[in-house]
């Protein structure tokens, strides 16, 4: 029994330190993407984010899909299971809290805080879309989306 609870503790002392060495990555990587976006340079990042389209004229929302939006120089794309959905050259409105319907309340996105998530109203070629993420990243990906 003790054996059994000395290795649940080693565990959790592991997932701490690997959860801490995570945040402390994805620290410097955020520090230095501001510092490109300040210089004005051109960024490449990939992070997760979830992402939905909005039924024009429908109360139905679509199901928020997990994914990835992959920044490069020339580009702003989401992908998720092969799919992948261009955003470069999408315009943005302000970014807000999300007002998850239903089941998408619980939305969360692995290695983020559910507290931390704001969703950001994009529109493409007719389509509009929104896209959640920590706030952090909204501002990246509204960077990206300017320059693009």
């Amino acid at each position: 029994m003790e054996s059994l609870d000395l290795l649940e503790t080693l565990l959790e002392l592991v997932a701490r330190v690997l959860g801490k060495s995570r945040d402390r990555a994805f620290g410097e990587k955020l520090n230095a993407l501001a510092a490109a976006m300040k210089a004005g340079q051109p960024i490449s990042a990939g992070f997760r984010a979830a992402l939905h389209e909005i039924a024009p004229g429908s109360s139905r929302h679509h199901r928020w899909k997990r994914g990835q939006v992959q920044i490069s120089p020339s580009a702003v794309l989401w992908a998720s299971r092969g799919q992948v959905t261009e955003l470069t050259g999408a315009s943005c409105a302000d970014e807000r809290l999300p007002d998850w319907p239903g089941a998408d309340r619980r939305l969360t996105l692995p290695g983020y805080q559910a507290t931390s998530i704001w969703v950001l109203p994009l529109r493409i070629r007719g389509v509009e879309l929104e896209i959640a993420a920590p706030d952090e990243i909204i501002e990246i990906i509204r960077y990206a989306l300017s320059k693009g």
